[in-house]
């Protein structure tokens, strides 16, 4: 192909040159033209060349569509030719996917099988249990989503796998931008899926000043961004104001209040239309602005949270969008509108966070029965340093912790579980740090599908903007964009930190007739190559008290808990272990 473009290069260089050999042969012929030609015929001449001469560029122009045809066509038999190495691998892949398949089945009925086989033997504690439950994973997998932990329901091989068991490695990116950004505003992120069901994060940043920078498809790292025409803008003005805001899933829409008002006003910006609109909500809404980012969206009553701050004495409000209502929480935390203090919203749990530095206390609040705001009683305090005007947010239960003071060795991580500090090793920035008060940072984070599964491939990345160059001491105007990079087939290292911690499988509760005193299960599961089973655990107050570990086919005693008759099942696992089918239940 470079041959056959090179020769039909080479046939349209010597068709010019030939053409313009003759025009300036024409041309000499014209002026030297003897005393016995006519005038009219020199004239006649004349004309003829020029409209040759003025023929060239649209031979060039045509000549250049040519050869950028045959390099689109060199192009796509390349990548005809790359196809057809895809569609073996594909082939390959669904080859081994369906022996897999075949294998799983034939698992899952033999599981069956036994379990008829030992219901009739009475030498099998199964014969003398009448609670006891089979789940071959085959659909609708009974598995509490929001108790279980770090795995997920595959609708492809229908078995229950760990999300950290894949081979990722965290990669940090800078891309440099233009001018179009501007210091202050909020960022966020909407979850989007392509014509090919795969999931992105489409990342907008409402400036101070009020524009809409979109980022494009930030699925590969940080996007161009580009500014969308927010209509029915003249509900704000040009002037600069302070947001605090969130993204409501349910409706695609982003509600703001901003500090442009001296009274409070509540927006919702429409990211189907970019609409905007002013909210005019009914009930004991605040009376001053507010400032302090103190917002979210509470996914399990579809309303809206925030923190009145100081102007508001502090007090909690719920806007719910579905009657046009907002009532209010009281509580007096004035401190909550600082700058200077942490705050950060754990979409696992449902809970916005906030460090205040001085009292060195991590609370977390959450929305109870859709119109009142609670502390959890799990606070955390005294754990960490008085880090002040850092940047943060939550990832598998922890509270990253970017501290302007520093890099690399500055960015901290509190465990919201075991409530230990210490200083996160994963980030490497490079000799460049989040700035104390310009810097903005999200997190994007799509671990779910849309029917509450958890994805084999979740996306987990960090956007800042605005970042202090070590070198220069100052702050440059970029986008940096912090992702797990996956590798693609490559061979799952359990010795990555990231995939050190233990996964959890909870089940949704079985309804018992009676108090049970014994729990015991039946499992099949895949070991893989690093595969391991921590432990098999009971509960039959709701999982409020749990047993002792215990193993595959293993009576368990659960007659120190509280009488319950709600029993479920909890298997707790490393690395790549898969489980394919299990049975629970107990007797008395």
């Amino acid at each position: 192909m470079d041959d056959l473009i090179k020769k039909i290069t080479e046939q349209q260089k010597e068709v010019v040159r030939a053409m313009v050999k003759k025009e300036r042969r024409g041309r000499s012929s014209a002026v030297s033209v003897g005393s016995g030609q006519s005038q009219a015929y020199t004239e006649f001449q004349m004309k003829k060349n020029q409209s040759n001469v003025d023929k060239i560029p649209t031979l060039e122009t045509s000549i250049s569509s040519m050869t950028t045809d045959i390099n689109n066509m060199k192009t796509s038999i390349n990548a005809l030719q790359q196809n057809v190495g895809a569609n073996v691998i594909a082939e390959i892949t669904r080859i081994n996917n369906n022996l897999l398949d075949i294998s799983i089945n034939l698992m899952k009925n033999t599981m069956d099988d036994r379990i008829r086989k030992e219901k009739e033997d009475v030498t099998k504690p199964l014969s003398q249990m009448n609670n006891f439950v089979v789940d071959s994973l085959d659909s609708a997998p009974n598995i509490d989503t929001e108790l279980s932990m770090n795995c997920f329901w595959d609708g492809r091989s229908k078995t229950i796998k760990s999300t950290t068991a894949v081979n990722k490695r965290p990669i940090f990116t800078t891309d440099k931008k233009s001018s179009i950004l501007s210091e202050g505003g909020a960022i966020f992120y909407v979850p989007r899926k392509t014509f090919w069901n795969e999931w992105y994060a489409a990342v907008y940043l409402l400036t101070r000043d009020f524009r809409l920078i979109h980022f494009g498809e930030f699925s590969h790292g940080a996007a161009e961004p580009n500014e969308i025409e927010i209509i029915n803008k003249e509900l704000l003005s040009d002037a600069y104001g302070e947001i605090t805001g969130a993204f409501a899933p349910a409706l695609n829409k982003y509600f703001f209040t901003t500090t442009l008002f001296a009274e409070f006003k509540l927006f919702a910006l429409d990211l189907n239309t970019y609409h905007l609109e002013e909210i005019s909500a009914v009930g004991d809404l605040p009376m001053m602005a507010i400032d302090g980012n103190i917002m979210w969206w509470d996914a399990t009553f579809n309303v809206l949270a925030f923190n009145g701050g100081y102007n508001n004495d502090g007090d909690f409000f719920i806007y719910n969008p579905s009657n046009n209502s907002m009532t209010r929480s009281y509580w007096g935390m004035w401190q909550l509108d600082e700058s200077s203090t942490q705050k950060a919203y754990n979409p696992q749990t449902n809970k916005f966070i906030h460090f205040i530095p001085d009292q060195r206390q991590l609370y977390q609040y959450f929305v109870s029965n859709g119109t009142d705001i609670i502390m959890s009683d799990d606070f955390i305090q005294g754990v960490v340093p008085q880090i002040y005007n850092a940047k943060c947010f939550v990832k598998d239960n922890e509270l990253i912790i970017m501290y302007p003071g520093g890099y690399n060795e500055n960015v901290y991580k509190i465990n919201i579980d075991s409530k230990s500090f210490m200083s996160n090793t994963d980030f490497r920035f490079e000799g460049r740090k989040v700035a104390d008060y310009s810097s903005w940072l999200g997190y994007v984070e799509i671990i779910k599908d849309e029917n509450n599964n958890m994805l084999e491939n979740p996306i987990r990345s960090i956007l800042v903007i605005n970042m202090v160059d070590e070198a220069k001491f100052e702050v440059d105007n970029s986008i940096s964009a912090w992702r797990y990079k996956y590798k693609g087939n490559g061979e799952y290292n359990p010795s990555d930190p990231e995939n050190q911690a233990a996964w959890t499988f909870i089940t949704e509760p079985l309804l018992t007739t009676k108090v049970l005193n014994w729990g015991y299960n039946m499992l099949a599961s895949y070991q893989n190559k690093y595969g391991q089973l921590v432990g098999i655990y009971y509960s039959r107050d709701n999982g409020t008290t749990w047993s002792s570990a215990g193993q595959v086919e293993q009576l368990v005693s659960i007659s120190n808990q509280p009488n319950g008759q709600n029993l479920r099942l909890k298997i707790v696992a490393k690395h790549d272990y898969e489980i394919i089918w299990y049975g629970f239940g107990g007797m008395e």
